[in-house]
Formats: C-alpha cells, structure tokens, sequence
C-alpha cells in the first residue's frame, strides 16, 4: 500500500517543484548599429544574439525607405550566435529597416526592428510590428505542442487522482 501510495506521487513531487527559467533569445548587439549613420553603405548587416537562434530563409529582411528588399541570399552564420544577410551594392542614402524573426533555443519566436541610415535620416513608409507573430508555421507548431503537453499532464495527474479514488 506504502510502494502504490509513492509510485503515484512520486511524478507529482517532480512536477510540482519550480521549471528552471529560461529567456527567449534577445539582440544584443547589430553592425550597424540601432540608429546608426553611416556614410557608406554597409556590404551586409550582422546581428548577434543572447544565445543560438533558429534561422529560416526569410527570418532577417532589411528594407528601403520605402519598404522594398534590399538584402540578398540567406542569412549566414559565421560564428556562433552572429547571423549575417548581404546586402545590394550601390544602396543610395537613406532609413532602412532590419526587421529579424527567429526562434529561440527555447522555441520561443523573437521578433523585433530596428532602423539604419545611410549618409542621412529620412522619411521611411516602412511598418514593422516589433511583435513574434503566432501566425506562422513555428507559432502554430509551438501551440499545437503547449496544448499536447496540458492534455497529457491532465491524463498524468487525472489517472493518478483515480487510481488513489478507486484504491
């Protein structure tokens, strides 16, 4: 009766303790940098982050004042947490934006922008939500995995509740 009564509650005494904390990944530095001016313009842009990230294809544009890609090819990882996308040659001054979403180590989707200038601030139409988007395939996998998770620990602790009822 003792060995039922700790098999049944020793998953639960696991649970029950606290998750060790985790942060999503942030930027913690780009060249060039937030609001930088520079007078010539940049052959790439590079952001570096807290911690590795999962890049996609798409997961770094860098936009023109009036909102039309300027970058080329993937984003490249030469080292460690520093991700790099070239740019077009020959970019006239300018604002720019760089607008990133990655996912972090601990599947958490980041996203956020950031603007650059090119031998002077201007004017720039571009609009870019600094907020991860659940819309996304990785958001949706993301949920689909949080609810499949509370599905089975209510399974755990519901067939342990009636285990204990029925004994």
């Amino acid at each position: 009766r003792t060995l039922v009564v700790l098999l049944l509650a020793a998953p639960g005494a696991l649970l029950a303790g606290p998750a060790p904390p985790s942060a999503p990944a942030a930027l913690t530095g780009s060249d060039p940098g937030q609001g930088a001016v520079v007078d010539t313009a940049p052959t790439q842009v590079s952001l570096t982050f807290s911690e590795q990230i999962a890049v996609s294809d798409d997961a770094v544009r860098v936009l023109d004042p009036k909102g039309k890609r300027v970058d080329k090819g993937d984003p490249a990882n030469p080292s460690g947490t520093t991700y790099t996308v070239r740019l077009l040659s020959g970019l006239p001054d300018g604002t720019y934006t760089v607008a990133y979403q990655v996912v972090s180590a601990d599947s958490h989707p980041v996203a956020g922008a950031f603007t650059f200038s090119i031998g002077a601030p201007s004017k720039t139409s571009v609009s870019v939500s600094a907020q991860a988007s659940d819309d996304g395939l990785i958001g949706r996998l993301y949920g689909i995995g949080r609810y499949v998770s509370y599905a089975g620990f209510a399974v755990m602790t519901g067939g342990a509740g009636f285990a204990l009822a029925c004994w």
